[in-house]
């Protein structure tokens, strides 16, 4: 049995982050990886209910009755050599000012090192210019709220195909 000794601190930019356009068929489509992330803070919340009753001599009780999840990400705004942004970073900016299915992605994220933390769901898109002073580098934030249930999946590094190795 492996002993705190044994293990290694994982490092917070162990998450990846693709997302699809909310009509993207996730199955037949190709994935768009989310570049320029900075910060990722996974979210989720439960609602709790009280079920306290006479018979638990005064000790109050909760119940779960629902839960929600989210993502926040702080991403650069990079830009390439032909004025083109991050496509990830562009299906959610697009998706942002839209409704309906269009105003929603699909997006999965998962430790790049494997294991089983690997969630897929589809979120309402929000986009936010940071702005900032002369001397700041253009980041943006992007608020990812759940639309049902997030689904545990198996993680795609550990089932993505090795890169050539140009041999």
């Amino acid at each position: 049995m492996a002993t705190t000794a044994d293990k290694v601190s994982t490092l917070a930019r162990k998450f990846k982050v693709d997302v699809l356009p909310g009509s993207a068929d996730p199955e037949t489509e190709e994935w768009i990886s989310l570049r320029g992330v900075q910060e990722l803070t996974p979210g989720k919340e439960d609602n709790l209910e009280d079920d306290s009753d006479y018979d638990s001599d005064g000790w109050t009780s909760q119940v779960r009755t629902g839960q929600s999840w989210s993502l926040e990400v702080k991403a650069l705004r990079k830009m390439s050599a032909d004025k083109a942004y991050d496509p990830g970073q562009e299906v959610v900016r697009t998706a942002s000012d839209q409704f309906g299915i269009d105003g929603t992605v699909l997006v999965r994220w998962y430790n790049r090192d494997g294991g089983d933390e690997a969630y897929q769901g589809r979120a309402q898109a929000g986009f936010s210019d940071d702005g900032g002073s002369v001397t700041d580098l253009s980041t943006a934030t992007i608020t990812l709220t759940g639309t049902g249930k997030r689904e545990t999946i198996a993680n795609p590094a550990e089932t993505a195909e090795e890169p050539p190795t140009g041999e």
